[in-house]
């Protein structure tokens, strides 16, 4: 979470001396492949962790080729459709998952808030990005605040689970020592 929390405000702060198409393929490969291992951590069905690979290089292979094939634009909008397509499914196979579990209590569990997290940040900046070369600046311009409200709220949900994740270790300590003797002798 720290790595994905630098490499993301260096992508979104500093401005890369590198090409701006070539800045824009490279966020959208390290963010989707931070979302990608998160999830793929918490997946425990064999087969999911397999179709999460594969979907994973497969993503990596059209974000190349588009970068290649695809004349300069303001935003990589066909891979990022595709990374949130294939994130919304990594995240339901981990719901699937979850739910199939016998794991009662959902409150206590960190990476939930992450994956509500990344759906909201996703979803809520999914068109927005998809139609980012196909409408004036203008036009553009009026609605980008809401990529930032997504953006902020995901950043809370990742605090809270990071703040669940550190209640739940100290929990984990405190439950791992020794109990303490009965010393009551009254009867």
């Amino acid at each position: 979470m720290i790595l994905y929390s630098i490499s993301i405000f260096i992508f979104l702060f500093f401005d890369l001396p590198i090409k701006k198409s070539l800045q824009n393929a490279v966020y959208t490969i390290t963010e989707f492949s931070f979302f990608a291992l998160l999830i793929y951590q918490q997946l425990k069905n064999k087969k999911n962790r397999i179709i999460l690979v594969s979907l994973s290089i497969l993503f990596i292979a059209i974000q190349i080729i588009h970068y290649l094939t695809v004349k300069r634009v303001r935003l990589d909008s066909i891979p990022i459709a595709v990374e949130t397509i294939f994130i919304f499914f990594f995240i339901f196979l981990y719901f699937h998952e979850l739910l199939k579990s016998s794991i009662p209590v959902l409150s206590k569990n960190y990476f939930l808030w992450i994956a509500i997290g990344i759906l909201i940040y996703l979803g809520g900046s999914f068109f927005i990005y998809i139609l980012a070369n196909n409408v004036d600046y203008k036009e553009l311009d009026q609605f980008w605040f809401i990529t930032y409200i997504v953006e902020l709220i995901k950043n809370a949900l990742f605090i809270v689970a990071m703040i669940l994740f550190a209640k739940n270790q100290s929990d984990d300590k405190q439950s791992s020592q020794k109990p303490l003797p009965n010393l009551d002798f009254t009867l």
